[in-house]
């Protein structure tokens, strides 16, 4: 999908992602075998949901914004992103809320009911988008201008123009 959203201006490195995404598989599996999380309340659910959220938006957006390797959903949040002219939070939530809406849908239609939509899931379908927007408020512009990506971008639509 994300090959056809990006037209001409995919790139290589975006079919990297698939031999990432199966080694970041494989170490999910080995930390999750590592780390057992019991939580029995609601509200220990809750808070860690939202340092997942925090986690997760934060490496999200480093992975894109340092043009490394992203996992897939992050590469295709971006590329949506990209095609509506927003930034990588937005892309993100509209990613999400699409799939939520697919699922509820393919429930309603399978079951006469809503499955597998909880609480968790709609809090994590709009805090990833958010958070990442946030953390890119708050650090992208320092993130590129230490890394030396101003310069590297510019020299790109440079390039790309001529």
């Amino acid at each position: 999908i994300q090959f056809i959203i990006k037209g001409k201006n995919r790139q290589w490195i975006d079919i990297l992602q698939i031999p990432f995404s199966l080694l970041f598989s494989v170490l999910i599996n080995f930390f999750n075998g590592i780390f057992q999380f019991n939580c029995t309340t609601l509200w220990q659910n809750l808070m860690l949901l939202l340092v997942a959220i925090i986690v997760t938006s934060i490496g999200a957006a480093m992975t894109v914004n340092m043009k490394l390797v992203p996992n897939p959903a992050d590469g295709l949040a971006q590329a949506v992103g990209d095609l509506l002219n927003k930034e990588l939070g937005f892309g993100k939530n509209t990613i999400d809320l699409f799939s939520v809406a697919t699922t509820c849908g393919i429930g309603l239609l399978f079951t006469g009911n809503i499955v597998a939509i909880g609480l968790g899931t709609l809090i994590a379908m709009i805090g990833v988008g958010r958070c990442i927007a946030l953390f890119n408020f708050v650090f992208k512009k320092k993130m590129d201008e230490v890394s030396g990506l101003v310069n590297y971008e510019v020299e790109v639509e440079v390039a790309q123009t001529n």
